[in-house]
């Protein structure tokens, strides 16, 4: 989506390893991140989130090797559900945080930081070979096959809805911590309700050829909703 941030004046800075959106627009860095927060506040921000990392892992042991991953039990989520952990290492310090989704008993997705990427799947990999069954957990890092868009804020709801995803947004349907499948424009749509804002948060996942498109809709809808696009800084301050 570079090309798509640079026509919205995004100035670039690197966050692990990715060139990312720090914010929008010319002018002083303390207006753009209060501009882009209070959109993100009052109406709803669109932050590009696909640097995140999306290693998933299948098999008959997966929830064992996820549970093994995690500080915290995994595989007792109920299916299209979510849940938040992080990682140790083996000296007991916090290694990275992120969310697991569990599609099914032999099939999950572990996010992690956009730095930690690589790291993350050559840990997974690493005890894949020295403490499971090669032939019964497989590791993909499908980190760049995937778009992550995400939309926070009150009225994120109302700008998901008029994507036509065909996914049910009612809250006892897609409850936070929980994903659904959809479809865009004839491609797959994986729609989550994770916020790392404290407000209303969709974060939505689709192939990469399909993410101008997505990212432009998304776009246009908040700007008619009074919202706009959010850069990395304003994200880590509604984060606070």
């Amino acid at each position: 989506l570079e090309p798509q941030h640079r026509r919205l004046n995004a100035v670039f800075r690197e966050y692990g390893g990715w060139l990312r959106p720090a914010w929008y627009g010319d002018g002083p860095i303390e207006a753009a991140l209060a501009r882009e927060a209070t959109r993100a506040r009052e109406a709803v921000g669109i932050l590009d989130a696909s640097p995140l990392g999306k290693i998933e892992v299948m098999g008959p042991q997966a929830g064992a090797l996820v549970d093994f991953n995690s500080y915290n039990t995994i595989s007792t989520l109920k299916p299209m559900r979510i849940r938040y952990g992080f990682m140790l290492t083996e000296t007991g310090y916090v290694y990275d945080d992120g969310v697991v989704a569990k599609l099914n008993d032999q099939h999950y997705i572990v996010s992690c930081s956009s730095g930690h990427v690589s790291g993350v799947a050559a840990r997974l990999e690493e005890w894949r070979q020295d403490r499971f069954d090669p032939a019964e957990v497989v590791i993909h890092n499908s980190t760049l096959q995937w778009a992550t868009l995400t939309a926070t804020g009150p009225k994120a709801k109302a700008l998901v809805a008029s994507l036509g995803l065909g996914v049910d947004l009612d809250d006892t349907a897609l409850p936070h911590m929980s994903f659904a499948d959809g479809v865009f424009h004839g491609r797959p749509a994986r729609v989550a309700r994770v916020s790392f804002t404290g407000d209303r948060s969709y974060e939505i996942s689709v192939p990469s050829l399909a993410a101008p498109a997505l990212f432009g809709t998304m776009l246009a809808g908040a700007e008619r909703l009074g919202g706009g696009p959010l850069g990395s800084e304003a994200f880590g301050l509604l984060l606070t």
